[in-house]
């Protein structure tokens, strides 16, 4: 499962806001980096927030966010909560399945110029995955096993979907199918 990260960049202000147009804020140094784009919350402490959008990223230790344009709907005072709510860029948490159980997941392809794509309903990791280090430029595929179930109910193990005519695809023979 892969879950996105669940701290939150937080911090406070260093100089209170005015009711005018505001392009940045003065905060305590950053404790972690928010990106450009990033949604931030401003939040008084008494029941009253308000979101702005970071338009330059901020490294850690930086005391100033820069943002697009907003007009403060009151002023916040010095201390006032500033909590960036996106999380982009913020770390991704993996943790495998437990060994032994049963999981089944939906595979998805596109092809590279975007007229075609399969999906595959039900497929379960069958076998080994072998990887090859390589350094430099060079691509590296990651061979793997996987088996496409039947989902069952009357519905299609797979769909295609693109401009072109349809292909023939693999015939259930049984409960699993094997390409």
């Amino acid at each position: 499962m892969v879950t996105p990260g669940t701290q939150q960049a937080t911090t406070t202000l260093t100089a209170a806001t005015t009711t005018g147009a505001t392009t940045s804020l003065s905060v305590v140094a950053l404790t972690q980096a928010m990106a450009s784009g990033d949604s931030i919350r401003l939040n008084d402490n008494a029941g009253h927030t308000q979101t702005a959008t970071l338009s330059a990223a901020a490294a850690i230790g930086a005391t100033t966010l820069t943002t697009s344009s907003f007009t403060p709907s009151q002023v916040y005072p010095v201390g006032s909560t500033v909590t960036d709510t996106t999380q982009v860029g913020a770390p991704v948490i993996f943790q495998p399945p437990t060994s032994g159980a049963a999981n089944f997941y939906m595979l998805a392809w596109a092809s590279l110029a975007g007229d075609e794509a399969i999906i595959w309903r039900k497929c379960q990791p069958d076998g080994s995955l072998d990887l090859n280090r390589q350094s430099g430029a060079n691509k590296a595929a990651i061979p793997v096993n996987i088996s496409i179930l039947t989902v069952g109910g009357g519905v299609a193990p797979w769909k295609w979907m693109g401009a072109l005519p349809q292909r023939d695809g693999p015939t259930p023979s049984s409960s699993v199918l094997g390409f």
